[in-house]
């Protein structure tokens, strides 16, 4: 019931959204479609479904002072029966957000002589795909902040956010990991913007932080040794450098070079792009399109992208088993996070 009833607001969720902005009545209509599916998640979280929990707690921004106020309440309560369950949805729903995000990147123009209402119309696009980033920044930090204040509410919180992030980092360095997803090297770098957001929580634990340093500079010495890391978007670089910054560590020492080697040459044009925050990166209005053909494009053939998120798949009517359980414990693996967590915390 919670599953059918999740997919049907999920279908209209987009629809939902843009009413909000000029009417009440589908306002109320979101207010109608949370609070039942609220209540029934807090019922049952002790066995809830992550990935449909997510979509609820997507509405803590963007979708009116009610609906943010009505998930807020619902995050304190599932955060009381079962924390550590509820950093798995916050994994699951950022990844759906990004997910619609990457989708819905505004096409090429394809005409060689774009006509202005063409051009005005793209950089309408451009400036809406930009926002809604910033909103996405926006969820991940109020996820964040619902973790606690100045310190974290629960205990069993500290040694599964470590596994969280890690889980964040692997999946912003992946891009075809089965052969589905049609992605542009590098791609999902961007994620880390989102990521860095419960840095935070970890900086405050010197051994967690060097693990994630020495996680960074591994994946970023196989991104780096790629055969099309050429192909890999000044952009998205820029979010891999402010993620450094944010944990307070300094880049690989491979990319230290590079600067050093760039400063030393007069400097290439990409250098000061790759110390823009997240934010401006994202928002600026450029492309992340292979540079071979827009055929290519980062964002238009995602059809396959959830298929490779294997930590967060549920089933519907069947009970969380401890795969789909393993996203927050800390011991990375070659698919991503690995281990088992329990009604009482992680293990």
């Amino acid at each position: 019931l919670i599953g059918g009833s999740v997919r049907f607001f999920r279908s209209q969720e987009e629809k939902l959204r843009l009413q909000e902005k000029v009417d009440n009545d589908s306002r109320d209509q979101t207010l109608k479609l949370l609070l039942p599916i609220g209540r029934s998640l807090a019922t049952n979280w002790a066995n809830g479904n992550r990935r449909e929990a997510g979509v609820i707690l997507s509405h803590i921004t963007g979708s009116g002072h009610e609906a943010a106020g009505i998930v807020s309440s619902l995050s304190k309560l599932l955060k009381r029966v079962e924390p550590v369950r509820l950093l798995e949805s916050h994994m699951a729903s950022l990844r759906q957000s990004f997910d619609d995000w990457l989708d819905n990147e505004p096409a090429e123009i394809e005409s060689d002589r774009p006509t202005d209402e063409e051009m005005a119309a793209f950089e309408e696009a451009e400036v809406a795909h930009g926002e809604q980033f910033r909103a996405l920044e926006n969820q991940a930090s109020r996820f964040s902040q619902s973790l606690g204040v100045g310190k974290l509410s629960d205990t069993k919180l500290s040694p599964a956010l470590i596994g969280f992030v890690m889980e964040g980092v692997r999946f912003a360095f992946s891009s075809d990991e089965d052969g589905e997803d049609d992605l542009v090297l590098g791609s999902r770098l961007s994620f880390l913007a989102l990521i860095s957001k419960y840095i935070n929580w970890i900086k405050r634990n010197r051994n967690q932080t060097k693990q994630l340093q020495n996680e960074l500079y591994k994946r970023e010495e196989t991104l780096r040794k790629h055969a099309e890391f050429d192909e890999v978007h000044e952009d998205d670089l820029a979010c891999l450098t402010s993620f450094y910054a944010a944990l307070g560590v300094a880049p690989c020492p491979e990319l230290q070079r590079e600067l050093q080697e760039d400063e030393h040459s007069g400097g290439k044009d990409s250098v000061g792009k790759m110390t823009n925050t997240p934010t401006s990166a994202v928002a600026s209005g450029q492309r992340r399109s292979s540079r071979g053909s827009v055929a290519t494009s980062v964002r238009s053939k995602m059809s396959s992208v959830r298929s490779s998120l294997s930590p967060l798949y549920e089933q519907d009517g069947v009970e969380d088993d401890a795969s789909t359980s393993s996203l927050v414990t800390g011991v990375t693996t070659g698919t991503g996070v690995t281990g088992v967590t329990t009604g009482t915390g992680v293990t």
